[in-house]
């Protein structure tokens, strides 16, 4: 845990390392294995510490969300999450990739389907069910990390998360209504 604090000017008047930190009551943080950098004027001066009470900054709900990962999240929580971050000018990018792949699971979870019904309903052509089921699973296991890999790639090359995550939905989209079409 790295808490930094600012003097009036914006500058940085202290630095504090803690290798843990226990919350109680969500608003007194007890830090343990402290290392503090206090900056002067001509000088920085390094102190250790075993054990240091802190006063939380954080309500209650920042808190709870900071303990959770974004895909644990519901939408209504990720919505709020991301206009709090905005708000204090914070990148919400992760959050929102988040949200965008929790709002397009009902449409992937469609187009799966979609996909699958050629395979299941054809005709067999010689192909054992075991065989389809195992086509089936690398496709979906392939689809899940495509998917998973397009979403932060396109947030390192800083595209919008709704188009790096519907992208590949509508190509499966494309896929399954195509092989749809060459069923008989």
């Amino acid at each position: 845990l790295d808490i930094y604090e600012g003097d009036k000017e914006g500058g940085l008047r202290a630095f504090i390392h803690a290798r843990e930190a226990d919350i109680h009551n969500n608003k007194r943080w007890v830090l343990r294995d402290i290392r503090k950098k206090i900056i002067e004027e001509q000088r920085i001066t390094t102190q250790t510490l075993p054990t240091m009470a802190l006063e939380s900054f954080l309500s209650t709900e920042q808190v709870n969300l900071l303990e959770l990962p974004p895909d644990t999240l519901s939408p209504s929580d990720l919505y709020q999450y991301i206009q709090a971050l905005r708000q204090r000018g914070q990148n919400a990018d992760t959050y929102v990739l988040a949200l965008w792949q929790k709002l397009a699971v009902p449409l992937t979870t469609g187009a799966m389907v979609l996909l699958s019904l050629p395979f299941v309903f054809g005709p067999p052509r010689g192909t054992t069910i075991g065989l389809r089921i195992t086509v089936g699973a690398m496709v979906g296991i392939g689809f899940y990390l495509a998917n998973q890999i397009i979403g932060y790639v396109g947030l390192l090359l800083e595209l919008h998360p709704a188009i790096t995550t519907l992208a590949p939905v509508a190509a499966i989209l494309w896929i399954a209504l195509w092989r749809l079409r060459q069923a008989p």
